[in-house]
């Protein structure tokens, strides 16, 4: 279903580096690609760690 949505809204297959540093300006990092039995991939992503004060 989701897959379909981003079709028709004229969205495009992403590569695992694409996927990153898009993640990366979320303030998330990537954390695997899971490809699945229908062609598709789960993208699974956590948020970064944030940087202790001095």
């Amino acid at each position: 279903m989701w897959r379909r949505g981003w079709c028709a809204l004229g969205g495009r297959q992403h590569s695992r580096a694409e996927h990153a540093q898009l993640l990366e300006r979320a303030g998330l990092r990537l954390t695997r690609v899971v490809p699945t039995a229908t062609g598709t991939a789960i993208v699974e992503a956590k948020a970064k760690a944030k940087a202790k004060a001095a």
